[in-house]
């Protein structure tokens, strides 16, 4: 097991036991559930996650890097990115990466982290079978790739089941997971230290992000002038409104220009961007090829 001491004086020796065993207890909401393929080209990834995520490799070579620490995550490995985490990630030598995830919230965990761990797989095939299994549980209402459990009802039993796969991985997980960065293993958490205004602006886009003039409405929901609203998220979350907002507009488009037979175009306009030529400009920018080539590479 992985122990570390942030502080001799103040700080407790971490026990990733006891952190599994809050998790274990803890409530866990599955949010986000993936898999998916990057090809080269694609920028780097720099932004606050606000939720947990646990990421197996599946192909190619991946440089993760987390609040100045960077791994090299190899086929077979995993890794944990705690919520409230700055990340930058992107695949090595311009390889094509695979890797499948979910996310999920908790309820508060007797440690926060900042740093993430990993671990290489010892039964790659077992981890592959949860998340089938987790894909197979996912509601066909609701898309994987995009929002949580806003969208719709979900069965309560599905939930559970849910969330019985996402604990049994993380019970393989971490008794074998080492911290990239021993430093940051215990640490005040970024999400105690949030705008309360900020984290309601984060939940209602999740849940509202293809509305029509989406930030105009999000100003209505909260306290705070734009002006004011805009430099709080650049400052916590790495970007603008607006491009965070493009950001969960373009994850959705990419789900339905691989999973559908949708036209372009009206994908473009069900996604939020009324100029199609615009809509493959930000596709490309985001995902490093066009909707059209994206589409034409899915198996």
């Amino acid at each position: 097991m992985v122990g570390c001491l942030t502080s001799p004086m103040t700080e407790p020796v971490f026990s990733p036991a006891r952190y599994l065993t809050s998790l274990l207890r803890a409530r866990l909401t599955l949010t986000h559930l993936c898999t998916n393929t990057f090809h080269p080209g694609r920028l780097k990834m720099d932004e606050v996650v606000t939720t947990h995520r646990l990421i197996l490799v599946l192909r190619g070579h991946l440089l993760y890097k987390v609040d100045g620490a960077t791994a090299q995550i190899s086929p077979g490995q995993q890794i944990f990115v705690p919520a409230w985490t700055r990340r930058v990630w992107h695949s090595k030598q311009r390889q094509t990466v695979e890797f499948s995830w979910f996310e999920f919230t908790a309820d508060e965990a007797e440690e926060s982290l900042h740093t993430l761990f990993y671990r290489s797989c010892g039964n790659l095939a077992l981890e592959r079978d949860s998340l089938r299994r987790m894909v197979r549980l996912w509601p066909k209402n609701i898309p994987s790739t995009g929002l949580g459990f806003g969208d719709g009802p979900i069965d309560p039993l599905v939930q559970l089941q849910l969330e019985g796969e996402a604990k049994a991985m993380l019970g393989r997980f971490w008794p074998q997971a080492r911290p990239l960065n021993p430093d940051g293993v215990v640490t005040v958490s970024m999400a105690a230290e949030v705008h309360p205004d900020l984290k309601l602006a984060l939940a209602w886009l999740q849940e509202n992000f293809l509305r029509p003039e989406a930030l105009h409405a999000l100003y209505g929901e909260i306290h705070l002038s734009p002006n004011h609203f805009r430099l709080l998220f650049r400052r916590v979350m790495g970007c603008s409104p607006q491009d965070y907002l493009h950001r969960l507009r373009l994850r959705r488009a990419r789900h339905l220009v691989v999973d559908s037979d949708l036209p372009l175009k009206q994908i473009a306009s069900q996604v939020g961007f009324a100029d199609p030529l615009f809509f493959s400009r930000q596709y490309h920018r985001f995902w490093g090829l066009s909707p059209r080539r994206d589409r034409s590479q899915k198996t």
